[in-house]
């Protein structure tokens, strides 16, 4: 359909902090370990600064919609000299067996606009059409002649610049699909760089360097409030906590949480109601950025993934 086919199976991706002597270099293709025992290899290359770390994204080599808790990306693999420690302060974005009908659509949409150039929506749907495992994308510029500040993390757009932001995915194929679409002679905003030759030209080839944001996974916290009752089932605490990371991850059939997106409660209610129809009476349930400032909606920024770890999701029971 489209000339798109449903993507197959992806591994979840994590960013984790790599510790370590000032300098080191740790390259695309180092490894860690889970708690669980699955294996993570890096995406890029990725030197420690001198705050002695540096963040780093990280796939999963099993596919699926496994889990990564926070804290628990906790072990090098391979040892490279002067890398001493890995964490991962957040929850990883899990993968998928199959790509959901409604991720197959978002990127149908947007792969529309893939054959346009010096446009926002051709740079993101070349992205998402190309650029394997690759978890989201967002796009957007400041075309006045001072900076700006964007969206809820005031994220500072330089004057006439674009902006891209993406989580997952290499350097190499990400720099490169920009590239093809984006407007010469324009600046660019980020914290990640890839310089990619036009290998168009006889040798020695013109050099670009690309600019782009990593995206910055961001906690969501998540209470519900259910009316106590003998009836409910033993696991209901489970239960209900599956069907928010179900909600939350879009494997439940509808639009997982994305890039600058504003997070509802109510997109929870019916999953959590569906876990025991007959018996479940749920009298409150909020979100909140910092586990402390509870409301029904969350915003994200333009350089913000959510993420939601299953210890981040609370249920209490009481009564009427």
């Amino acid at each position: 359909m489209y000339f798109l086919e449903r993507r197959g199976a992806t591994g979840t991706t994590v960013t984790a902090t790599c510790t370590g002597l000032v300098g080191t270099l740790i390259p695309a293709g180092s490894m860690a370990q889970d708690e669980a025992g699955y294996k993570y290899v890096s995406l890029s290359d990725a030197t420690i600064g001198a705050s002695g770390q540096v963040d780093v994204v990280f796939l999963n080599l099993s596919t699926g919609p496994v889990g990564c808790p926070a804290g628990t990306l906790n072990k090098i693999y391979k040892a490279i000299p002067g890398w001493s420690g890995v964490t991962n302060a957040s929850a990883g974005v899990p993968g998928s067996d199959e790509e959901t009908r409604a991720d197959f659509e978002n990127r149908r949409r947007n792969s529309v606009a893939r054959n346009a150039r010096n446009i926002l929506e051709a740079i993101r749907g070349e992205i998402l059409s190309t650029v394997e495992n690759v978890v989201d994308v967002y796009v957007t510029h400041n075309p006045k002649k001072t900076e700006q500040k964007a969206g809820v993390s005031q994220y500072p757009l330089t004057p006439g610049s674009f902006y891209v932001g993406v989580y997952g995915g290499s350097p190499a194929d990400i720099a490169a699909a920009i590239w093809r679409k984006a407007p010469p002679g324009i600046d660019m905003n980020g914290d990640t760089t890839f310089t990619v030759a036009d290998k168009e030209y006889d040798p020695p080839y013109p050099e670009y360097v690309i600019t782009w944001q990593t995206l910055k996974p961001v906690s969501l916290h998540v209470s519900v409030t259910l009316k106590k009752s003998d009836y409910l089932p033993s696991d209901i605490t489970q239960q209900v906590q599956q069907s928010v990371l179900s909600a939350f991850n879009g494997t439940d059939g509808g639009l997982r949480a994305r890039v600058a997106s504003v997070v509802s409660a109510g997109r929870y209610y019916a999953g959590v109601y569906k876990t025991d129809p007959e018996n479940i009476d749920i009298l409150g349930l909020t979100v909140s950025r910092d586990g402390s400032s509870w409301t029904t909606a969350v915003t994200f920024g333009i350089d913000e993934i959510p993420v939601l770890d299953v210890s981040n999701i609370g249920v209490k029971l009481q009564e009427a």
